[in-house]
């Protein structure tokens, strides 16, 4: 085995790694914010009035002056929240496909996975907007008088752009890989 494909692999591995830890930690902290929507809603609790100048968990909340903070609005929260963690988890995991089979040995360029890359920018059109869809529904039917303001990650759509980019190399690298097999 040459030295590239080794670093190749190794590196691969090392991703593998970082990712499964991080998958680790989404599912983790989707337990947690599962357990917290179980808990806020079947408990009496308390909660403070807050000013609408707080950035509530990644949200705008579209209200003139201090309003209630009450279990339906942290409910709605906590379930764009866990939209988003399922999107992250789903991406990560189709990026962890390539890294895996990079670890094993196999072609960066092998059609595998092209196929996970695709699926990985696939899902990330879907979560540039399937987040705040379910904000907008959650909001609608939990906390009907507080508007929700869900922004467009605009990260999130340059990475999907890079990614479409990063596909049609490594379609063209299959390409020059099965021309060059076909030689020998």
């Amino acid at each position: 085995m040459d030295e590239t494909k080794t670093k190749m692999m190794k590196l691969g591995k090392i991703l593998h790694i970082i990712l499964l830890i991080f998958r680790g930690l989404m599912i983790v902290l989707g337990a947690i914010l599962l357990g917290a929507i179980v808990v806020m809603n079947v408990t009496d609790i308390n909660l403070p009035k807050i000013s609408t100048d707080l950035f509530m968990v990644g949200f705008n909340i579209e209200q003139s002056g201090d309003i209630a903070l009450t279990k339906e609005i942290i409910t709605v929260s906590f379930i764009a929240l866990s939209v988003d963690l399922i999107m992250a988890f789903v991406i990560t995991h189709f990026l962890d496909q390539v890294f895996k089979s990079i670890a094993e040995g196999n072609s960066p360029f092998d059609a595998n996975n092209i196929k996970a890359l695709t699926n990985s920018a696939r899902t990330g059109i879907a979560y540039i907007f399937i987040p705040g869809i379910a904000l907008f529904v959650s909001g609608a039917l939990l906390a009907p008088g507080v508007g929700f303001d869900y922004e467009i990650n605009s990260e999130l759509i340059f990475f999907v752009l890079v990614l479409y980019f990063l596909i049609r190399i490594f379609a063209y690298g299959a390409q020059l890989q099965q021309q060059a097999d076909e030689t020998l």
